[in-house]
């Protein structure tokens, strides 16, 4: 669990803090996101906050068997292989049905809430349709539209926000990986995990390579070379795609300096991006830019030729 990744979700902790004020929270809430954004973690915050007299304090007890999942109030759901089964669901049901040893408001965490079979949302529905008392349920889900409309309706469905670029590079380095590819892969990447294995995966640091090699081309040669070495390495599909979608960020900061606009997303690579205004007009980058988005939807297209791509990129660019 990285709470680090509430520090995006700041909106939504202030909406829930509002709503708990006023003694107007939902009994079941779907937390909708992308992996990474910090669903699970936002569930558990939830469940700290009802038990928090002002600010949350993570290090307090309860709290801290909150986030380990060990509070006797708190039942927590993960997938049991692909799927979460009837029988995880009738096993919430059953400990719900019991007198609580503890005071205080129940929490129950589903994660992966549209990994739930037919039989499992039947029998979670039951459940939400006449809640206990004092009961808040917390269903986290990548795909909402994945569970039954009988469901949504009976839930307060909140959308997380995608992390913003400088949130996953801050976890990265917390996480110990370099600053430059931090940076870098906050960039292709807003999962923290994904990004994390991507700074271990020699490919990927060879394709950074050859993106700040972009830099050193002078002419026609340059460019050639540096896109016969692109030929050789990027017959990954996907790893062209990080590479073109650092070029565009790349284009897009120069056009950006040519309105005068000073805050650009590569800013470690501030100083690069204006000596290549010596080679690049501004048509010429307005230009470059179009076709690389023509090259990036071509990308997502599993049958493109991969040595067509980067042919095509060799002579229209720069």
């Amino acid at each position: 669990m990285n709470l680090d990744l509430l520090d995006n979700q700041k909106n939504i902790i202030d909406f829930l803090n509002n709503a708990k004020s006023k003694d107007r929270l939902a009994h079941a809430y779907i937390f909708e996101g992308k992996k990474g954004v910090g669903k699970n973690e936002l569930a558990h915050y939830f469940a700290c906050m009802l038990y928090s007299n002002g600010e949350v304090n993570f290090n307090d007890n309860i709290s801290r068997l909150i986030l380990e999942d060990q509070f006797l109030n708190l039942f927590v759901i993960y997938p049991d292989g692909k799927f979460i089964k009837k029988e995880q669901i009738t096993s919430l049901q059953e400990e719900f049905s019991k007198t609580s040893q503890l005071e205080g408001p129940r929490i129950y965490i589903i994660n992966d809430a549209d990994k739930m079979n037919t039989q499992s949302q039947n029998s979670l529905l039951k459940f939400i349709e006449e809640p206990p008392a004092n009961v808040y349920g917390i269903l986290c889900s990548t795909n909402a539209n994945q569970i039954l409309p009988t469901i949504l309706s009976r839930c307060q469905k909140i959308r997380l926000k995608e992390l913003d670029n400088n949130i996953v590079r801050k976890i990265l380095i917390k996480k110990g990986v370099n600053k430059e590819i931090a940076t870098l892969l906050s960039f292709i990447t807003n999962d923290i995990e994904d990004g994390y294995n991507l700074s271990l995966d020699s490919n990927i640091l060879k394709m950074f390579e050859l993106f700040k090699n972009y830099f050193k081309i002078k002419n026609d040669k340059d460019s050639n070379k540096n896109f016969l070495e692109i030929n050789k390495f990027l017959s990954d599909n996907n790893i062209l795609k990080y590479y073109v979608s650092l070029l565009i960020i790349l284009y897009e900061d120069l056009i950006y300096l040519y309105k005068g606009n000073l805050s650009i997303k590569l800013e470690i690579y501030a100083d690069k991006i204006e000596k290549l205004k010596e080679k690049i007009t501004e048509e010429k980058a307005i230009s470059s830019i179009e076709y690389l988005y023509k090259i990036s939807n071509m990308l997502d297209n599993s049958n493109v030729s991969v040595k067509n791509v980067i042919t095509n990129l060799t002579f229209n660019l720069l």
